[in-house]
């Protein structure tokens, strides 16, 4: 699932000319559900002044309307994990808001209500 992750980030992340990413996961709240699962993370890539783009099937993306970043969340039911990425010019250039999503969810001010 890793490699599907990655790859479809890879793809997506090439209309923005990034070259580099960020990728890391945290686990679902117990009694989690895909619907919930996106409307978290897309409320977490807001409050870090990401501009929410589409969802689809299993992820919800955004961007950095300043520069070349894109971000996604994948929801894996399966394995109850919350896969968050983003990809830019340089590791560098969006690990921070990587980190950011994360204790956003982590804390869980991201209720996406």
């Amino acid at each position: 699932m890793k490699r599907i992750v990655i790859a479809a980030l890879c793809m997506a992340a090439g209309g923005v000319g990034a070259a580099g990413l960020s990728i890391n996961h945290l686990p679902l709240p117990s009694g989690s559900n895909l619907q919930s699962c996106l409307q978290r993370g897309g409320a977490a890539m807001q409050q870090v002044g990401l501009r929410r783009l589409n969802d689809t099937a299993a992820a919800t993306w955004a961007e950095n309307t300043t520069s070349d970043q894109l971000y996604t969340i994948y929801c894996v039911m399966e394995t109850g994990t919350m896969v968050i990425a983003g990809a830019g010019p340089t590791a560098e250039s969006v690990s921070g808001t990587v980190s950011a999503i994360m204790r956003n969810l982590r804390s869980g001010t991201s209720s996406g209500k």
